[in-house]
């Protein structure tokens, strides 16, 4: 059992740190703001576009070395194999077992597309540093394991799928990159030849991207769209209201970038925002056309010097 000064010191440890988290968000952000967009929106909204519960972690903890299981089962092993090293080596047990069990929570929606990439990576690290602790003393192993982990990762994401593409390496490098489904296009040029630097714009549905290249930022509430966010904007919390619908008429960007993605293949955006297809349609020109750039029509008249 952990000795009361320990127990003590770790508790105001938390403390302060949620003290300090507080602090930043009563001074800069919005702690309402916070909770209604990131947990209220998440876990009333969110949760029904995913896999969520028992069945989806027993799913992603199956072992299979199929192309696109092959690096969930890599993952099982390696958090199989540090939580056993940490039980083994931990003085406090049962701490380690609530660690552990704690990781695992990462786990709870399942392995599909990229909800689970903090899964991942807290997989191979609890195996990197319990690992380390256990051979401290035998460089020589260590280094070994260390290349052989290496190696390891290299030859597996040979064979693996990647998310969301369902190709292998090879085939996505054949495919080529592209930043954006319109390549032949440049977008961001296009933007910043309409907008200036301290004009605002909007890329939606999910596109941040966008931002980085045409060195905008975007309209204020709203980098993106996506369908949980429309059936928040229809049941807002406390007066935390969302809505683009609402909020995007009363100030329209000088440009949009809209990408006629259907979210995972299922969730049409000019279904679930059919309101910023209307706009598009009546304010705005595609610029140019067949392209995702729409130019605002009276700054397409007069665009800035």
């Amino acid at each position: 059992m952990l000795p009361k000064e320990t127990i003590k010191g770790i508790t105001l440890g938390c403390l302060c740190a949620c003290l300090v988290v507080a602090l930043w968000l009563a001074l800069y952000g919005d702690i309402g703001g916070m909770i209604a967009f990131h947990i209220i929106a998440n876990q009333k909204w969110y949760v029904h576009y995913i896999p969520f519960g028992i069945d989806a972690f027993l799913h992603g903890m199956a072992l299979s070395f199929a192309p696109d299981r092959i690096l969930e089962t890599l993952s099982v092993i390696t958090i199989g194999l540090g939580s056993f090293l940490l039980i083994w080596k931990s003085t406090y047990k049962l701490c380690a077992l609530l660690a552990i069990c704690g990781l695992l929570t990462l786990q709870i929606r399942g392995m599909d597309g990229f909800q689970n990439g903090a899964f991942l990576m807290a997989a191979f690290a609890l195996a990197s540093l319990t690992a380390t602790a256990c051979l401290k003393n035998l460089p020589n192993i260590l280094s070994l394991l260390a290349f052989g982990s290496v190696g390891g990762i290299f030859l597996v994401s040979q064979h693996a799928l990647s998310s969301p593409w369902g190709q292998t390496l090879a085939q996505r490098h054949a495919a080529g990159w592209h930043l954006t489904q319109n390549d032949s296009v440049d977008f961001a040029r296009t933007i910043r030849a309409y907008t200036r630097p301290d004009e605002r714009i909007l890329a939606v549905p999910y596109s941040p991207d966008v931002y980085l290249l045409a060195h905008r930022l975007p309209i204020k509430k709203y980098h993106a769209y996506l369908p949980w966010e429309a059936d928040y904007a229809a049941h807002p919390w406390h007066g935390y209201d969302r809505d683009l619908c609402v909020d995007l008429p009363k100030d329209k960007p000088p440009a949009i970038y809209f990408d006629s993605w259907v979210i995972w293949g299922v969730h049409d955006p000019k279904k679930f925002m059919s309101c910023v297809v209307d706009i598009l349609h009546t304010d705005y020109t595609q610029m140019p056309a067949g392209s995702s750039v729409y130019i605002r029509n009276d700054r397409l008249a007069h665009p800035p010097s």
